[in-house]
């Protein structure tokens, strides 16, 4: 809530037990984040090197299989 302009975050969630790897349990996991900090609309997510994106838009919360992770700081 302190970062009211935060827009994107990644998160390393390898050593977590169990690692939310499945899509619901990625989209769950952002909706739940989004609770404290609205602003917040593309979370990645990095389980063993591998980055799931999911995007937030009105307020629905969906994996985003398209987007490139190697280009995700390279944006705006």
């Amino acid at each position: 809530m302190r970062f009211p302009k935060l827009q994107s975050v990644e998160f390393e969630v390898s050593g977590w037990q169990p690692s939310p790897s499945s899509y619901p349990a990625l989209r769950a996991l952002a909706g739940e984040l989004r609770l404290y900090n609205p602003s917040v609309v593309k979370m990645i997510f990095v389980n063993d090197f591998d980055r799931s994106v999911v995007t937030a838009v009105n307020g629905v919360c969906r994996v985003d299989t398209e987007t490139s992770t190697e280009l995700l700081w390279r944006e705006k």
